[in-house]
């Protein structure tokens, strides 16, 4: 099987990846017909568990997603080869995507898997260039980002989407779910979970979460 495909499929279906050594001859099959597939059957899958109605998927933008989760995963495995090239791919990514609710929706349809990869690629060396890489991508994409610690996270890339309420919606879930405190930086954002956890708040949200809705 093709390895993009590989990768995609074993992705959403059990969580872990194998992903091949960057090489000089062809390059990953982003491209294919199986890839396009998968990534379809993914958002048939995620719209069935949202909140509201998901917006219309932007392929391309799902696409960029998944590749750039996957050579993020080649880069973690090869840590001898430089993260420039990655580093350029993902800037223009986020300069070819404006954060509103399609290309959000769709490039989290793979790069809510970042956090997994975060917390490998810290483990292994706080200081590779990698990091400072995912970091720019996590920061860029905060839907998919969230439970990675020390963030700079601007209102700007949450605003153009917080209105669709899928997303909202899965925003909210995530952060109680990860006890990611850090996200209620944003005074509207801890007003939704507030009011998302009501009088249960005690009970359901972790520590970090309740102590910022506790001040």
């Amino acid at each position: 099987m093709a390895t993009f495909v590989r990768f995609l499929r074993d992705l959403f279906e059990v969580g872990q990846v194998a992903v091949p050594m960057v090489t000089d001859g062809a390059g990953p099959d982003f491209g294919s017909l199986g890839a396009q597939e998968i990534l379809r059957d993914r958002d048939q899958a995620v719209r069935l568990s949202l909140a509201g109605t998901a917006p219309e998927l932007e392929f391309e933008a799902a696409l960029d997603g998944a590749r750039w989760l996957y050579q993020g995963c080649q880069l973690f495995i090869e840590r001898s080869r430089g993260a420039e090239a990655y580093s350029e791919i993902v800037e223009g990514g986020v300069q070819a995507w404006t954060p509103e609710p399609g290309p959000v929706y769709a490039i989290d349809l793979a790069l809510s898997f970042l956090p997994d990869l975060h917390r490998h690629a810290r483990q292994h060396a706080e200081a590779d260039p990698l990091m400072d890489v995912l970091r720019r991508l996590a920061e860029a994409w905060p839907l998919s980002s969230v439970g990675i610690p020390g963030l700079e996270l601007s209102w700007d890339r949450i605003a153009p989407w917080w209105e669709a309420r899928s997303l909202r919606q899965l925003y909210i879930d995530r952060i109680v779910a990860r006890d990611d405190g850090a996200r209620l930086c944003h005074a509207e954002v801890a007003r939704q979970v507030r009011n998302a956890l009501g009088a249960q708040a005690e009970a359901l949200a972790g520590e970090a979460v309740f102590e910022v809705l506790c001040r």
